[in-house]
């Protein structure tokens, strides 16, 4: 029997045995001929503990770099298509919402002419015929502070006269006045400056008149007024003194204290 020819081109006839001592053998010479720093173990190549320590890191990077990136897209977005009080709505939820409700509260307490008289009795938690304790009086005062109008001090009329220039087209006019008469064309600069002096008198008449206003309506408030107090009994008090949730009793002439919702009335007029 003619073996088939081998690499080699020749016919030959081999034992098994002698196969694998000869490839035993080539493997010892070229163990022999590799250098030491090239050996290595076939555990430590296919088990890279320490790069795959490195990729998972690496990994971990990267997606924070991705979380920064939708960070930064969500940023960009609210800048180029919310509204101021969109975009806060959007940097901080949970600021707003307490924002709305207490603006939802100072609007329940404004329309108090609107709702029922029962109603405002259950709000303030008062009874119409016994009115308000001493005790929960006094509490209110604390809390709410007294029944007046802030009074602020009284501004000179000149100063309020030198303030009328501190507006910036009233300083361009006065530049301009002055450019007028430095080109030697006094009437358009002395026409200026009169323009600008009569608007700063009319500003500084309406000024001093809405402050004369305020002073007329302090001084309309009436110093005494009578509420009922501990069980329904009449009390006069200092009208400073009134806090919400008090029953006030009104006769002919009494001036009307602070901001009131009609309970009972009998022919009742004022006069504005």
């Amino acid at each position: 029997m003619v073996d088939p020819p081998d690499l080699y081109g020749r016919n030959s006839c081999v034992d098994p045995s002698e196969l694998r001592r000869a490839s035993s053998q080539q493997d010892e010479a070229a163990a022999e001929e590799m250098p030491p720093s090239s050996s290595f173990s076939y555990a430590a190549a296919h088990t890279p503990r320490a790069s795959a320590g490195r990729a998972t890191s690496a990994e971990n990077n990267n997606l924070l770099l991705n979380d920064d990136d939708v960070a930064s897209e969500r940023s960009s977005h609210r800048d180029r298509f919310l509204s101021d009080a969109e975009r806060l709505v959007a940097m901080d939820p949970r600021k707003t919402r307490e924002s709305f409700a207490q603006v939802d509260h100072r609007e329940d307490q404004w329309a108090w002419h609107e709702k029922p008289v029962a109603t405002i009795l259950e709000g303030f938690g008062v009874e119409p015929k016994l009115g308000l304790d001493a005790e929960n009086a006094s509490k209110r005062l604390a809390e709410n502070g007294p029944n007046s109008l802030k009074a602020e001090k009284r501004v000179p009329v000149y100063i309020i006269f030198l303030l009328q220039f501190t507006n910036v087209i009233i300083g361009l006019l006065m530049a301009a006045a002055l450019a007028s008469i430095a080109l030697q064309e006094y009437v358009e600069g002395l026409a200026i400056i009169a323009i600008v002096t009569l608007n700063a008198v009319i500003a500084t008449i309406q000024e001093r008149n809405a402050s004369n206003a305020l002073e007329a309506l302090q001084k309309m408030t009436s110093p005494q007024c009578v509420v009922l107090r501990d069980g329904g009994r009449q009390v006069q008090i200092p009208s400073e003194q009134l806090v919400t949730g008090d029953i006030v009793v009104l006769t002919t002439g009494d001036i009307v204290p602070a901001d009131i919702r009609l309970i009972h009335s009998a022919d009742f007029k004022v006069n504005d």
